[in-house]
């Protein structure tokens, strides 16, 4: 309550002026200050003034000063401690008008306003002030009295500046000619800025100057650049005033507090000026050290030869893509062709997931060297494009319209120039044209849009090629590369380019995240000074000691060690999550066999599917829920992509688990900013605390959600204040978050609620004592002392006073052994095990391997304990770990061994129900084309629509669904039901991805192998290596060669061909599925899903379907589904 009355107590920065200080402030109010300010700092009455002056302020709902404001070294201007005003969307600041006029305006006058913005929260179509006067919906005010207002509006996936006003009335009058005019009520005049930030939780600067009455647009600034816009409503105003009455100014909501029109974040340096800003007013305001790079131009001859340069271009305006002016070029790299068919990842500061501005345009350069020739030119691109010659246009192509409703017409696509072209794919617009080019150097220049107004910034399939429909088309290369425009061109073009994209975005994480990464490496110093490392020294036989000790002291003996090949399948699955191929099992047998199991482990521990193996854990671990349709509606963003990322550059676990907390990066786009995104819950940061806590606390937290947990101790109290450092600022408990009381007043006498609704938290850690203040270590380690969000990061990963290390380490031998050495993951308030010994010299080992969780693996890879023959769960064995618990793979490694196992992809849908990319972001998701487990999602649409459904990404969901895999992940889980059921057989012998599997079609591993076999035996021989990867029996061998003989040395039909790929174009996108054309469309992709890849014509069919059914039961084995 003191912090409630502290609050009520705050004042407006406001200038008081007696009759001659208003005549004096006249040649002021031009002059370099602003006329208001709020910098919300303590001081006087909790908020100080650089200008003076004081006032009572209406204080509604539960504003705080507790959370940081803009701060050095990232702010060099601000104080260390600076503060900022926290809103939560239903709180504001009233002020009532002073009389003194001076935030009020005549025609020909300037208003500048500006502001320090932190916000993770903005809709698309949301529109929430900052500061405005007027239009408060206050008895006895005019409803639409909207003196000037600065506002954010969610646009485009970003937040850009708003300035809205309404006009003056003009009453009846005469005119200058002498004649009778009408009188005419004022309008709201509504102006936008062309480009805004992304709602990522990272401090902006935002400033707009208007002159009121003129026919000139305002100007605003983001982060220091300035930018234009557009009006949407009212449009210019000529030599009209705005409206001026006595209503309040209100900061961070209007309209009588409407949630819509309400700020939620925090707010510093809220100023009102009477002056038009500069660009270099703006520029010294802000300060940073930001890294915000803008490339330079490069001119045609600075070009490198044999290459294609490439470069992003932010900040653009759609309805003039092509002008450069007041642009940045953002990334630029260099590749061997003119196709491109996505843009690689932004990153930001820290190596993270960032977003682009929304429209960018993307421009692909190249010089070549031709003959005289007469040649067609085909370019394709997803929205407006144009390709230059020599700096002349010879081709371009019109901007994509916005889809408003499903119920366009489905569009027919081009028809491929001549057979076996790769078509034009949804969305995407495809134009030739004929071209003259002289003997000699040519510059080719391709500019292409990217997004625009509602849609996703996506390209599409970009290309420009050169060719004829008689000869074919290819695409052109500045080198000695070549790919034709037919379809296996293409995939190779494709295939090669994602590995190139990979190699280029692991190169800029590595530049973004090195100041990054030299801390970690500083604070990893520091932790090893304090645990000692020697920890780092413990072998594999140190933990084996241990669990020997264990089992002879229970009268238990171990079990023998695996044979090697067992050994390589077991390996794999546990590191990459995918069964060996026939190549690394003979590379793995080619090794000397006294180190070929330490050689493997050091292979896979280093292939990069290890991170694919990890992705899926963490996913239900962390509670990873999108969803590709609403992702904003009670979904988390895609954080898959960082979670990968992670794994994928080894980061630290401590590092992982800080840049969880911080949620910094891209909400949409696979940032961990995701995590934070849960907006139909009544306290999203509550839930995320419930799972942080479990994740790298085992603590589990679930039961404090509404009433005191009667299980662990843990108060509804404690896990709000959690949860107000995760917020940066207290938190106001709801009465949806707490138990209701009875008709008679009480609450159920089992449940205890300590803390009632409407309390306020402050930020606090109560889990054990909060050393901040006395431990030596806590400013080692603290950047920024101010951020309760880094607090909680270092609370939560603290090398002395948190198990952390021990946790993920727990995590770590769970995964590796089929049961942790305490045995909830997620909760250890029952007490330690019988290992505590061993889990304290792991987690120390962990700490001073610098939380390598590739180092600890390796260690515990190359134990003996881990080489052991399999037990099932409950054996004393097993649960001791003289042998590893036999286990089920997972939904995600059997998916991925089978389609391994056969040679095929996944070859799904992309993942979206907008293939056409003409819907934001925040309406539709689009995550990619899948082509491991992890990456599938819920495919669950409004009202299932059956022109929604995506039939092949379908099948593989619901195999993975009957297997334990969770569709949604509404809270964290660490270990899934494993049960058997009778669908799963079922559904892998007889669903449609199990007939796909098991179909010898062209772009088959088995086809291959039965193709080229040249006995029965040696097929059978060859189909165990790759499905079981062992040699069979003699036995296995006789019988299933027996299945295979007759017909076998006629099998193969004469004349037969291998067909080319064949190309899945889907025309059915949101923008038509309610046609009846779409529906239509839809079925006969399903049904060419249920009939599976088209058979191979080179084997004969009788004896084809035989192969099949021996493929079919060794893939419907027992021994294929576990791990050994």
């Amino acid at each position: 309550m003191a912090m409630c009355e502290r609050i009520r107590r705050l004042v407006i920065v406001w200038c008081l002026l007696s009759a001659s200080g208003v005549a004096q402030e006249s040649a002021a109010a031009a002059g370099t200050e602003p006329v208001a300010e709020w910098l919300f700092d303590e001081g006087s009455g909790g908020l100080a003034s650089s200008l003076g002056g004081w006032r009572p302020a209406d204080v509604r709902g539960v504003p705080v000063l507790q959370s940081a404001g803009p701060r050095p070294p990232e702010f060099p201007d601000f104080s260390p401690d600076n503060r900022g005003l926290q809103l939560d969307g239903r709180s504001w600041l009233q002020f009532a008008d002073d009389g003194s006029g001076r935030l009020n305006f005549a025609a020909g006058e300037a208003i500048s306003l500006e502001a320090w913005v932190r916000t993770s929260v903005l809709k698309d179509g949301q529109q929430v002030y900052l500061i405005g006067k007027g239009r408060t919906g206050r008895s006895g005010t005019k409803k639409e009295n909207q003196s000037w207002a600065l506002r954010l509006r969610g646009m485009g996936g970003t937040a850009r500046v708003s300035f809205l006003f309404r006009s003056a009335d003009v009453p009846a009058g005469v005119n200058a000619e002498g004649r009778e005019t009408e009188a005419a009520a004022g309008e709201l005049h509504r102006w936008n800025s062309s480009r805004g930030f992304a709602a990522d939780g990272e401090w902006h600067h935002v400033a707009v100057s208007f002159r009121f009455g003129s026919s000139e647009s305002p100007v605003a600034w983001i982060d220091g650049e300035p930018t234009d816009g557009s009006w949407d409503m009212g449009g210019r105003t000529s030599s009209r005033a705005p409206y001026v009455d006595d209503d309040q100014v209100w900061i961070g909501s209007s309209m009588g507090g409407n949630p819509e029109s309400s700020f939620q974040g925090v707010l510093d340096g809220v100023a009102v000026w009477r002056r038009m800003l500069t660009d270099a007013d703006v520029s010294r305001r802000w300060r940073t050290t930001r890294r915000s790079e803008s490339l330079p131009e490069l001119a045609a001859e600075q070009l490198s030869r044999g290459v294609v340069t490439v470069d992003v271009r932010e900040y653009v305006k759609q309805s003039d893509p092509w002008n450069r002016e007041r642009t940045r070029i953002t990334t630029r790299w260099e590749q061997p062709v003119m196709a491109l068919s996505r843009l690689p990842r932004k990153y930001i500061d820290g190596g993270l997931i960032g977003d682009r501005s929304n429209p960018c345009v993307v421009r692909l350069r190249t010089v070549v060297s031709t003959e005289e020739q007469q040649t067609r030119v085909l370019v394709r691109a997803r929205s407006a494009a144009r390709l230059l010659i020599d700096g002349r246009e010879v081709a371009k192509l019109n901007l994509l319209p916005y889809a408003s409703d499903g119920h366009q017409e489905v569009p027919v696509p081009p028809e491929p120039l001549y057979a076996g072209m790769h078509p034009v794919q949804a969305g995407d617009q495809e134009v030739t044209v004929e071209v003259s080019l002289a003997t000699g150097e040519h510059v080719f220049e391709l500019e292409t849009l990217a997004g625009g107004k509602s849609m996703r910034v996506e390209l599409g399939e970009t290309v420009v090629a050169l060719g004829s429909p008689e000869r074919g088309f290819e695409v052109l290369s500045a080198g000695a590369e070549r790919y034709s425009l037919d379809e296996s061109g293409w995939r190779q073009l494709l295939t090669e380019q994602q590995q190139f994209l990979v190699r280029l975005e692991s190169e800029e994480r590595v530049r973004q995240g090195a100041e990054e990464s030299a801390y970690w490496t500083a604070r990893h110093a520091v932790v090893r000074d304090v645990i000692g490392a020697d920890a780092a020294g413990i072998a594999a036989a140190d933990v084996d000691r241990l669990l020997l000790k264990t089992l002879a002291d229970e009268g238990l003996q171990p079990r023998p060690l695996v044979d090697d090949l067992t050994f390589l399948r077991r390996l794999a699955l546990s590191t990459v999550g995918v069964i060996p191929t026939p190549e690394e099992r003979q590379w793995f047998l080619s090794q000397p066999s006294e180190r070929r199991r330490a050689l493997a482990v050091d292979r896979y521990l280093a292939d990069p599917r290890w991170a694919d193996h990890w992705v899926s854990y963490w996913q239900d671990v962390l509670a990873e829920n999108p969803g590709i349709l609403k992702p904003e509606l009670n979904n988390t963003g895609p954080f898959r992509w960082w979670i990968y990322e992670s794994f994928l550059d080894n980061r630290p676990t401590d590092r992982f688990a800080t840049e969880l907390v911080m949620m910094r990066g891209s909400r949409l786009g696979g940032g961990p900013a995701g995590f934070a995104m849960a907006s139909q819950n009544d306290v999203p940061l509550a839930e995320r605390s419930i799972v942080l806590g479990a994740a790298f606390g085992a603590r589990n937290l679930k039961c404090a959600r509404c009433h005191d947990s009667p299980v662990n101790e843990v108060s509804q109290k404690q896990l709000f204040e959690m949860a107000a450092l995760l917020n940066r600022g207290a938190i106001s408990i709801p009465a949806t978050s707490s138990v209701p009381k009875g008709p008679d007043g009480e609450r159920n006498g089992r449940v205890t609620v300590s803390i009632e609704p409407g309390t306020v938290v402050s930020p606090a850690w109560t889990f054990g004592a909060d050393a901040s203040g006395v431990d030596p270590l806590w400013q080692r380690l603290l950047r920024d002392p101010g951020d309760s969000r880094e607090q909680l990061a270092l609370h939560l990963t603290h090398p002395v006073t948190s198990d952390f290390a021990m946790v993920m380490v727990n995590r770590l031998w769970s995964q590796l052994f089929g049961q942790g050495l305490l045995r909830d993951q997620d909760d250890w308030s029952g007490g330690r095990s019988v290992h505590g010994e061993l889990l304290e010299l792991l987690g120390r080992q962990h700490m001073a391997v610098g939380y390598d969780l590739k180092a600890t693996a390796r260690l515990l890879l190359l134990t003996d304990a881990w080489q052991r023959e399999s037990a099932p769960e409950d054996a004393p064995v097993a649960r001791l770990f003289g042998a590893v618990t036999l286990r089920r793979m997972t939904a995600e490694q059997m998916v991925d061994s089978l389609y391994a196992a056969v040679g095929k992809g996944f070859d799904a849908e992309l993942l979206t129900l907008d293939p056409e990319g003409r819907r934001p972001d925040d309406s539709f998701l689009n995550l990619g084309q899948p082509q491991r487990a992890w990456q599938l999602c819920s495919l669950s649409n409004e009202r299932d629509r059956p022109a929604l459904a995506l039939p092949v990404a379908q099948s593989l969901v619901d195999l993975l669904t009957v297997f334990g895999w969770r569709d949604s992940r509404p809270h964290g889980l660490s270990v899934r039901d494993d049960q058997a059921t009778v669908l799963q057989p079922l559904t892998l012998a007889n669903g449609n991805a199990g007939h796909r599997l098991v179909q010898f079609s062209d772009n088959s591993a088995a086809t291959e192998a039965a193709v080229a076999a040249e006995s029965p035996e040696q097929l059978v021989r060859e189909l165990f290596r790759r499905l079981l990867t062992r040699e069979p029996s003699a036995a296995e061998v006789e019988g299933l060669a027996n299945e295979l003989r007759a017909g076998f040395s006629d099998r193969l039909v004469p004349g037969a061909v291998k067909r080319p790929p064949q190309s899945r174009r889907n025309s059915v996108s949101w923008s038509n599925h309610l046609n009846s054309e779409a529906t239509r469309q839809k079925q006969q992709q399903e049904e060419s899903a249920r009939e599976g890849d088209p058979p191979t014509e080179r084997l004969r069919e009788d004896w084809r379907l035989v192969a099949e059914d021996v493929v079919w039961v060794l893939l419907n084995s027992p021994e294929f589904v576990f791990v050994p």
